[in-house]
């Protein structure tokens, strides 16, 4: 027996795939700006912000979660910024504390 076929039935649409550069870029920049506060492992917010912006441009020039690229792209460069200050914080007050206690000798 012969079902009758509906010509104009409702397909299912498949997700699109695409975008896990852009998630990663995201993933990669939130990281960098928790590690950018803490200078003894501040370091690797170069490498993940770094990362973070080359996958967050690769995202924006293939087009896929346009948003997501820009948001992750302003944390990884502001990770840059927060952690050049944070060193710099640090490398001053290790610096004023071996002074002090030179001359308290």
């Amino acid at each position: 027996m012969n079902t009758p076929v509906q010509e104009n039935a409702p397909v299912a649409e498949t997700p699109k795939k695409g975008g896990g550069l852009v998630v990663a870029a995201f993933i990669l920049a939130i990281v960098s700006f928790i590690v950018c506060w803490f200078p003894a492992v501040g370091w690797l917010t170069y490498i993940t912000a770094t990362l973070a912006v080359i996958f967050g441009i690769i995202g924006l020039v293939k087009k896929q979660k346009k948003v997501l690229a820009i948001i992750s792209l302003v944390l990884a460069g502001a990770s840059w910024i927060i952690y050049y200050f944070v060193l710099k914080a640090a490398t001053e007050a290790i610096a004023n504390d071996w002074a002090n206690s030179l001359m308290n000798m």
